[in-house]
């Protein structure tokens, strides 16, 4: 199974792809639009057709965040990736921020302002991180708003399509139990919290519970998907 590690960046995204999402957002009543790097499954790794922070500012890393307002753009890293972040976006266009001394619903509860309404596409953010940025918006004041459907996936005209890989077995000599004996387990579980089924959204809990795996992201060999197990263990 061979994978490309290489992203592909450009200098350039920002000068040609922000104008293209600020029309976007202004159709949409915006003022800002909050830009994670994950994808529907917070994967860290993502398919082509899910690198948004790629496209709106040129950073290739496997974690970051942008916000994009009408006006400014500000973009966070962490410390693996403080020298690569300056060489892929033009400071020109973003400012720069350290992702772990200051977050994005951190930096919001500084700088957002009273009345602004910023975007979010509610795939992108876990339950964890809404909560701190409606914490922010509680304190800042601005209006976070839930959006139908990602501007950015509006404004990227030859996005890519998304991955239909095949998924193919990983054999029960290398994954150490069936999957058959996974769910009896999972369900066994299911059943003692009084439940009726559990909902699966993580690629890598699928990989594992049904021995699979798959060509999907960058990096690591995953069968996007999701799955519901019941009870008994179908």
């Amino acid at each position: 199974m061979f994978q490309s590690f290489d992203p592909v960046s450009d200098r350039s995204f920002a000068s040609q792809h922000l104008p293209l999402l600020r029309q976007e957002m202004e159709a949409r009543n915006l003022d800002g639009f909050l830009v994670p790097h994950d994808d529907e499954y917070l994967n860290e790794y993502l398919p082509d057709c899910a690198e948004r922070l790629l496209w709106v500012s040129g950073f290739s890393g496997s974690a970051g965040a942008a916000i994009i307002f009408r006006d400014r753009a500000v973009i966070f890293t962490d410390g693996r990736y403080t020298l690569q972040v300056r060489e892929q976006v033009d400071d020109s266009f973003f400012e720069f921020v350290d992702l772990t001394d200051m977050p994005p619903h951190a930096w919001l509860s500084e700088h957002g302002k009273a009345g602004q309404r910023i975007g979010y596409d509610p795939l992108l953010h876990s339950p964890s991180s809404l909560d701190n940025l409606q914490s922010a918006s509680d304190e800042a004041g601005f209006v976070l708003v839930c959006v139908e459907e990602n501007p950015i996936d509006a404004a990227w005209p030859d996005r890519p399509a998304a991955p239909m890989t095949p998924v193919v077995p990983h054999s029960d000599e290398f994954a150490g139990k069936s999957s058959r004996e996974k769910r009896s387990e999972i369900a066994a579980a299911v059943k003692k919290k009084g439940a009726d089924a559990v909902v699966l959204t993580a690629p890598h809990s699928l990989a594992w519970l049904f021995n699979i795996r798959g060509k999907d992201v960058h990096a690591t060999p995953l069968p996007l998907g999701r799955a519901i197990i019941n009870k008994d263990a179908t």
